[in-house]
């Protein structure tokens, strides 16, 4: 009897043994906020970004001939302008002259490294990878093992073997008869020459890039008259068991899915995205502004455009891609069994007799205006998220609100001109602004809502009145915004609510004045505001979590509690 009491005993505590320690230790030690990287996506030039690091950051120690990378390699150092071997064995590095392959060179081993342009022209020339920090030409029947990367944009000429990867951070265009596995640029031209001036929205309908994407559904595997509309379009999402065809002019105002295979016939148009089972068939002229996924073969004929410029579309296929003539991809497209650029049957250039040029950067949208409120309000619901480039926006007057993530990671914006009409900003509509610090009108709007992290890491704002309409502000909606060091409201302000970690690391705020009608002063809002040296507020919000916390991390400054009746 004794040894059971003594083995019950002994279980329970080793049942309750580790909640006990665990209630203890977290009870010392202080919680921290999770940190989320948004960042983390697949870098489809992470083969000659790592690559380009890795060379750039042993050159300095490098000597006797040699770099240390996973281990000692010997290097040509190209900018000596060397004599070459037909075979070359070593690393090649040209860090301060264009690279150029020299005549009776017909293979390099290894890789190379050019810290400017780089120029391939040598028929039938076999490489095992290149990287250029700058533009990139491979001229007719250039063999790559590995990967090429171009930090600008790169020109492809015909007869081409692209191996396992080929990239450009800017732009791309490529030839006919070349093959490949995985290619990603920006914008891809496809079976085009760099000097050839094609317009991707030439007798395009100017539409389709302003109608937002329609998720209401029917499982249709004909288009029949009763869904298409008087303007000739589907407002839904198509989804069927069996095959799916979209006749000739239709646009498919959201996705299509279908469990076989799918076939968009000439200038048909699907807004959303394009999933199916088995091939997908798209005619010419065709368009797909979304992604497009095959469990089989993907067929793209003459004159189709995938994505649209500013935005990053995938195309991935289980099996094979072929591409014809005058096709635009924006972003990326991949294969398990390797893709094919077809020679249009009608064309008649000789590449032979046509002098190699490099691919000019394509034109990035930098300052942004609407028409009017339609054009503004019939954007698809990407917005227009992450436009590297983009750094003035005009909003027309009338509008209502601010989408959620419409200028989300639009790294260059410093300035927008907002309508005294706008009601509502919503959830990360300019997080990752970094330089925006220009909001005309702002304190003028009518707005009753700040979205979630609206102006997170907008780190550039220095100073800020709330417009007096503003009843909510959202969790982390000027988070780390750390050179905002004014923000003021007006003693008619109608705020009632600072939600979750509102102002969370923003640490150039000196004082802070919070109205008489805030019910709600959420956690942590005011952590991490070093500088904070006075907050002034009313006695009700004392006990609010976010005071509570300032006060647990050991706020040094003058707390006023204001007394209302």
């Amino acid at each position: 009897m004794q040894d059971i009491v003594l083995l019950t005993v002994l279980f329970i505590i080793m049942l309750t043994g580790p909640i006990f320690f665990s209630a203890i230790y977290f009870k010392k030690h202080k919680g921290s906020i999770l940190h989320i990287n948004q960042d983390r996506v697949r870098d489809e030039r992470y083969f000659g970004k790592s690559f380009a690091a890795m060379i750039r950051n042993r050159i300095g120690s490098a000597e006797n001939g040699e770099i240390q990378l996973s281990k000692n390699e010997p290097y040509i150092d190209a900018d000596r302008h060397p004599e070459y071997p037909e075979t070359v064995g070593e690393l090649v590095i040209a860090r301060k002259s264009v690279f150029s392959v020299p005549h009776g060179v017909y293979k390099f081993e290894k890789e190379i490294y050019s810290g400017q342009n780089a120029i391939l022209t040598q028929e039938h020339l076999r490489i095992r990878a290149i990287y250029s920090a700058d533009k990139m030409i491979l001229g007719r029947g250039i063999s790559v093992m590995r990967w090429v990367d171009a930090e600008s944009t790169l020109a492809v000429y015909d007869d081409c073997d692209l191996g396992i990867s080929a990239s450009a951070g800017k732009g791309m265009s490529i030839g006919t008869n070349c093959r490949f596995r995985r290619i990603y640029a920006p914008e891809v031209r496809i079976g085009q020459y760099p000097d050839k001036q094609i317009d991707p929205m030439k007798d395009r309908d100017p539409r389709i890039l302003r109608l937002p994407i329609k998720t209401e559904s029917v499982n249709r595997r004909y288009i029949s008259k009763d869904l298409i509309n008087e303007e000739g379009i589907v407002e839904n999402t198509i989804i069927s068991w069996s095959s799916v065809e979209v006749i000739e002019g239709v646009i498919i105002q959201g996705d299509v899915r279908s469990h076989h295979g799918v076939r968009l016939c000439q200038k048909a148009v699907v807004c959303g995205n394009i999933f199916a089972e088995n091939d997908i068939l798209l005619e010419k002229n065709s368009v797909v502004l979304g992604n497009v996924f095959s469990q089989g073969k993907i067929i793209v004929e003459d004159g189709v455009m995938i994505g649209q410029k500013g935005r990053i579309c995938s195309v991935i296929a289980r099996r094979s891609i072929t591409f014809g003539c005058d096709v635009f991809l924006y972003g990326y497209a991949s294969c398990e069994e390797g893709g094919v650029i077809v020679q249009n049957s009608e064309s008649k250039d000789n590449i032979s007799e046509k002098q190699y040029g490099f691919l000019d950067e394509p034109e990035l949208l930098t300052v942004l205006s609407f028409k009017d409120v339609y054009d503004y309000e019939h954007v698809d619901q990407q917005g227009f998220r992450k436009r590297k480039r983009l750094a003035k926006v005009t909003i027309p007057e009338g509008a209502l609100q601010i989408p959620e993530s419409m200028f989300f990671d639009c790294e260059k914006l410093e300035k927008v001109i907002l309508p005294t009409s706008i009601q509502q900003i919503n959830d990360y509509a300019f997080a990752d602004c970094f330089l925006l610090n220009d909001l005309e009108n702002f304190c003028r709007m009518q707005i009753t809502e700040i979205g979630v992290s609206a102006f997170e890491n907008c780190r550039m704002i220095k100073k800020l009145k709330i417009p007096d309409t503003v009843v909510t502000i959202h969790g982390a909606a000027f988070a780390d915004c750390d050179n905002l060091a004014d923000i003021r409201f007006s003693d008619k302000s109608a705020l009632e609510r600072i939600e979750d970690h509102c102002f969370r690391n923003c640490s150039s705020l000196r004082e802070l004045w919070i109205p008489d009608q805030v019910k709600k002063i959420g956690i942590s809002a005011f952590r991490g505001c070093s500088g904070l040296k006075k907050l002034s507020l009313p006695q009700c919000c004392m006990n609010e979590p976010g005071v509570i916390q300032l006060q647990k991390d050991g706020f040094t400054g003058e707390i006023e509690i204001r007394e209302f009746s």
